[in-house]
């Protein structure tokens, strides 16, 4: 969307990498403070070979799991996820869940969350973190986010009532 300002970007707006692994992390990888240093890099958007020109690291395994740092210069008060997936997905930021969608989508989605999930966000560092399972067929995973911008309304209407008695 126009007035979506981009904070990590997705696969196609830019290259993005993340750690990743496709072996069954400890409980507490969600977390901020969780060692990643022996995970792998590599660039969004993960998947099979199916998607060849859009996937920048291929994953074949089941599970793939993905972290990523992020320095916020401010507060999120309105936080957009942007994400493509094949199968199911569960994410994360700074140990918190965020979002989890079973299914599979061709195409990426936006979704603004609420109050509650942007208070999740803080100034300075933070760690997304995205687990994806695929149960059959093809795999992708990709994931954005950005915040809603202001917008300028290209049309407005100005209605004058005039009142009637009747």
């Amino acid at each position: 969307p126009a007035n979506l300002v981009t904070i990590i970007p997705a696969a196609d707006e830019q290259v993005s990498t993340w750690k990743y692994t496709e072996s069954q992390p400890a409980d507490d990888w969600t977390s901020p403070d969780f060692n990643d240093s022996d995970w792998k890099e590599g660039r969004g958007a993960f998947g099979d070979t199916n998607y060849k020109d859009f996937i920048r690291t291929e994953w074949g395994s089941d599970d793939l799991w993905l972290r990523k740092e992020i320095v916020m210069e401010e507060e999120l008060s309105a936080p957009v996820i942007k994400i493509i997936h094949d199968d199911d997905y569960d994410l994360h930021i700074n140990g918190q869940p965020l979002k989890a969608e079973k299914g599979w989508t061709p195409t990426y989605k936006y979704f603004k969350l609420g109050e509650d999930k942007a208070k999740l966000f803080k100034k300075g560092k933070n760690t997304l973190a995205v687990h994806v399972n695929n149960g059959s067929g093809g795999q992708h995973i990709d994931v954005g986010i950005g915040k809603a911008g202001s917008f300028k309304a290209d049309r407005v209407i100005t209605l004058n009532i005039v009142p009637q008695k009747m």
